[in-house]
């Protein structure tokens, strides 16, 4: 009996091997994307620093270091959201991923479980029904609440991206003006 039950296990191991080695290849996937962002990222930032510095190296007066904001400063600030936006949906992509892996694979143990619990039921003696029936509706209970849970944390994950595109709607760039020369008046 111990053997058969051994081997009952067998298909929900290789299934869940092969989840386990789909999320690591969707999670390295991920980790790929982010590097080459942020490789990508620091390769423009440097050649751009590199620029910039030199043009600040040959500014002369008040008018072309408002030039200089207007054509270096702000474009790099603008760059350097840009980049931050999209580490975030990566990371947020990333977060499905894995959300939906422990769905996925939450979804397969409570019919494991709910399997099991109908083959005791059938092999246990007469009486034990009640028993399993309380096991049953307690399990029926645990799912709803993580299905609640999952609900409350996709609403939150909802206002978080709200409040991410409206900050970004209301912070407006800052252009810089070139400084304007005073004349001094002769006494």
């Amino acid at each position: 009996m111990a053997e058969k039950n051994l081997f009952q296990w067998g298909p929900y191991q290789e299934a869940a091997l092969e989840s386990g080695l789909s999320l690591f290849g969707n999670l390295t996937t991920q980790v790929e994307k982010i590097t080459r962002l942020q490789l990508e990222a620091g390769a423009e930032a440097t050649r751009e620093a590199l620029t910039a510095a030199q043009a600040l190296i040959e500014i002369k007066d008040p008018a072309e270091l408002g030039n200089w904001q207007t054509t270096y400063w702000q474009p790099g600030l603008e760059r350097v959201a840009d980049t931050v936006r999209k580490q975030y949906d990566l990371l947020a992509e990333s977060r499905s991923v894995v959300l939906d892996a422990i769905k996925e694979a939450s979804a397969e143990a409570t019919q494991q479980v709910q399997a099991g619990i109908d083959r005791l039921a059938e092999q246990a003696p007469e009486g034990f029904g009640p028993v399993f029936e309380a096991i049953r509706n307690g399990l029926a209970a645990q799912i709803t609440a993580l299905e609640s849970v999952s609900l409350v944390s996709d609403q939150i994950n909802g206002i978080a991206e709200a409040n991410v595109v409206a900050l970004k709607n209301a912070v407006k760039p800052v252009i810089a003006k070139p400084a304007a020369t005073s004349k001094r008046k002769a006494a």
